[in-house]
């Protein structure tokens, strides 16, 4: 007599907490990762490697800030070795060429010794294309996401699980009709475009972003702990096995719990997580130097369209301020992207005058002559008191 026995869960949602802290805890130890990029997992210490060794490493990656290194990943050069191998240093990878036993389950005092020599022992011989192509499809993945709004961004999950669904029903039907020798069931239309075109993103790789939108990028969950603290507070810990679940997971947070957003700087080019939602630099560097650029560009414009009004005809500036025509005139040469006011302008032509006057003014030296020469006699006259 055989039983079967499958395993019923109940789920009921009981409460939505507004205000739950959730944290990311992840493991202070390094992850493998092998030359295809695909990561091994932790390994622990050998029992010979010293303490004071282990812990020093283990304190660099206790500090790691997920959101800062989410960041240097969404601005990372794949082309730039040296950037690159710093930055998987700085997520916690390990090259699996350094290890001196490549499949053991432990580091040993050598590995050690080779991670403490700096980015944890990378070298950019150690990049392959395999894990240079692996994390670039993930960086963009990760970029597309950051730059989704929260409506957009609940709408691409829902998109991600219907794909799933897809992918797995579209197997199934090619399977059958090999089976059953139908071609018409293999004329179906292919779920990963389908799904890229939905989303409008039809350069990224569909299984990795489907699976970053799902769950981690990694997997479809994560284990949560809920838990209270010490004040009575309930919060969620989140236990990430890798560097790339972490960042997803700081992505969903990001997402859904507040409205940080990844924005393009207007200067450099560079992605960052802003401040406040008006935020267009990603420092104050960037910002003093396109100020500075697009007022020199303004003054410019209103500097030439000055010179085309001395050239008019005088029946055409009859009845017409000046400066209104500078601001029309550069509004049309520039298609309306420069909207100039009136009085800005009268005071860039009158600073421009006022600037030419004091150039054109020749030099004179009695002024200074005659201030020496005084200065003189009333030295000489206190001399002889």
């Amino acid at each position: 007599m055989q039983t079967h026995v499958q395993n019923a869960y109940s789920e009921k949602a009981l409460l939505a907490f507004p205000n739950v802290r959730v944290r990311l805890r992840s493991a202070a130890l390094p992850i493998v990762l092998s030359e295809d990029g695909t990561e091994n997992g932790l390994l622990g210490f050998h029992w010979k490697v010293q303490e004071r060794e282990r812990t020093k490493l283990m304190s660099v990656l206790e500090r790691r800030d997920w959101r800062s290194i989410r960041t240097t990943l969404l601005n990372l050069d794949f082309n730039n070795l040296d950037s690159v191998c710093e930055w998987l240093g700085s997520a916690g990878y390990v090259a699996q060429a350094i290890l001196e036993i490549p499949n053991s389950i432990a580091f040993t005092p050598g590995d050690v010794k080779r991670m403490a020599s700096g980015n944890l022992g990378w070298w950019p011989e150690f990049v392959t294309s395999g894990i240079r192509d692996r994390l670039e499809k993930y960086r963009d993945a990760f970029r597309w996401m950051m730059q989704r709004n929260e409506r957009q961004f609940r709408k691409d999950i829902k998109a991600a699980h219907e794909y799933r669904t897809a992918h797995y029903e579209t197997a199934q039907a090619t399977a059958n009709a090999i089976l059953s020798d139908n071609p018409r069931t293999l004329r179906l239309r292919d779920p990963a475009k389908a799904f890229l075109e939905d989303l409008r993103a039809p350069n990224l790789d569909a299984n990795v972003l489907g699976l970053a939108l799902r769950g981690t990028g990694v997997s479809e969950g994560l284990p949560v702990h809920l838990y209270w603290d010490s004040k009575g507070f309930p919060a969620i810990a989140a236990r990430c096995g890798s560097p790339l679940e972490a960042l997803c997971i700081s992505i969903h947070i990001d997402r859904n719990f507040s409205q940080r957003q990844a924005v393009k700087c207007v200067q450099c080019g560079k992605w960052f997580d802003p401040i406040r939602g008006r935020d267009r630099f990603c420092s104050a560097r960037c910002r003093n130097f396109f100020l500075t650029t697009e007022r020199r560009k303004k003054i410019s414009l209103v500097k030439q369209a000055a010179q085309d009004w001395t050239v008019l005809p005088t029946h055409k500036k009859a009845n017409r301020d000046r400066a209104e025509w500078i601001v029309a005139q550069v509004s049309k040469q520039t298609a309306g992207e420069y909207a100039l006011e009136p009085s800005w302008v009268r005071k860039v032509l009158g600073t421009s005058a006022s600037k030419s006057h004091r150039a054109g003014e020749q030099y004179n030296p009695a002024p200074i002559a005659k201030a020496v020469t005084m200065g003189g006699r009333v030295a000489k006259r206190a001399e002889r008191k």
